[in-house]
């Protein structure tokens, strides 16, 4: 069975739960990528464009009255697809996703890919600040100790 969570004029993000896998349907190449594979994950950027407010306050009811476990909601591929930009030095992409890291969980593999953006001159100056500016809101949103102060971010 396959539940429709989120679609725009040219993306469908769909869970099926017989397979337990997130997908995302290309509308105009009327195919179907399996977000589970590291391949796929450029047919998910595309939800990088949205509004992640909107996007995750309809999310819970949509999942519950399909009885979709918590799991699967943490299953979908934020994080993986961050990496992805990171690692594949996707400016664009990387800068749209910015916006989601405040409603996404951000655990130590993320924080330690986001702390070398900052680091690093090769990625441009508006994103390596905005991340840097975001690092500092989220730890003090996780009640850390802010490394910022000694020069950390």
């Amino acid at each position: 069975m396959k539940h429709k969570f989120f679609e725009n004029a040219e993306i469908l993000l769909y869970y099926d739960v017989n397979k337990e896998k997130w997908y995302i349907k290309n509308k105009a190449k009327i195919i179907d990528y399996d977000l589970s594979l590291s391949d796929n994950l450029s047919s998910f950027l595309q939800i990088f464009y949205e509004d992640p407010s909107s996007f995750f306050s309809n999310l819970p009811e949509k999942a519950k009255g399909k009885d979709i476990r918590e799991k699967a909601l943490e299953s979908l591929p934020f994080k993986t697809s961050i990496i992805f930009c990171i690692r594949n030095k996707m400016f664009f992409w990387l800068e749209l996703s910015l916006k989601w890291l405040e409603y996404i969980n951000v655990d130590d593999e993320l924080e330690k890919e986001l702390k070398i953006v900052v680091a690093d001159p090769k990625f441009p100056q508006n994103i390596r600040h905005k991340l840097r500016k975001l690092l500092r809101t989220l730890v003090r949103r996780q009640g850390g100790n802010n490394p910022a102060v000694g020069g950390g971010y």
